[in-house]
């Protein structure tokens, strides 16, 4: 929600004429930082799905998982943080040549550094949502192999592995969303990234504001793509205090409503 309320910033900010006061964090360290925790967010959400593909695939201890994802988040947000810094220096604000008391902020890459910088973007965006597919696969093969070794079942491999996929539908929600959301920013990036600022057609500044915000879809329904689609993580939310709270509400409303 913070990454999204940043890139609202920077997108209602872009022809303010008083952005030249405010240059560094409004032109250059705000729209990075959205950025950069867009992608930090995706990152997590892959490592947490590779966890489970260790834990459920090669019986890895899931506490000692536990233990050391602090310095995984750690070591993931310093990577992170280099591969975004020649974002902030590239960062530049420009006159507005329609609005000569307005400016609009912009990158300024040379030939060199606009490939380095769409090799990383690509890298940041594709990368997450291939290592989602693979564990998705993985533990929906693990499951199956097992169910099949267990109950000595006749049945083909690919029937028990589409009959586990069905049963465990949360587990395919999270990286069908991510890929959704992330793949028109993708094309976004190949189609007009450079110069999607300095373009004044209005389906290029329309569709470059689209995928902005829906790149951020999948950090603000968290929630709703990874715990509500799970009985296991539903049940485990709900015997907490702030599930509790909410079903105690939820209860509440519904016997108001019946009453009416």
């Amino acid at each position: 929600m913070a990454c999204l309320l940043m890139q609202v910033v920077v997108l209602t900010m872009l022809y303010n004429d008083q952005l030249i006061d405010y240059s560094l964090p409004v032109c250059r360290i705000i729209p990075v930082l959205s950025v950069m925790f867009g992608h930090l967010s995706l990152w997590i959400s892959s490592f947490i799905a590779v966890e489970r593909t260790l834990v459920e695939c090669f019986n890895l201890n899931f506490y000692r998982t536990r233990k050391q994802s602090f310095i995984v988040s750690i070591i993931l947000l310093i990577l992170l943080t280099a591969t975004h810094v020649h974002k902030i220096i590239a960062r530049k604000m420009i006159p507005d040549p329609t609005l000569p008391t307005s400016y609009y902020c912009t990158f300024q890459f040379s030939h060199a550094w606009a490939i380095y910088d769409r090799t990383l973007n690509h890298l940041h965006l594709l990368l997450p949502c291939l290592l989602h597919f693979l564990a998705t696969i993985c533990v929906l093969t693990s499951i199956a192999k097992r169910k099949i070794f267990i109950s000595e079942s006749r049945e083909s491999f690919w029937k028990m592995w589409f009959q586990q996929l069905g049963k465990h539908k949360d587990f395919l929600i999270p990286p069908f969303v991510i890929i959704l959301c992330t793949m028109p920013h993708v094309v976004f990036i190949d189609i007009k990234y450079y110069d999607c600022v300095e373009s004044f057609e209005k389906f290029y500044l329309r569709f470059h504001i689209a995928t902005e915000l829906l790149f951020y879809i999948p950090q603000i329904l968290t929630f709703f793509i990874y715990v509500y689609p799970s009985m296991i993580y539903k049940n485990e939310y709900f015997q907490s205090k702030a599930g509790q709270k909410i079903q105690t509400l939820k209860f509440k409303i519904l016997s108001i409503c019946g009453r009416n």
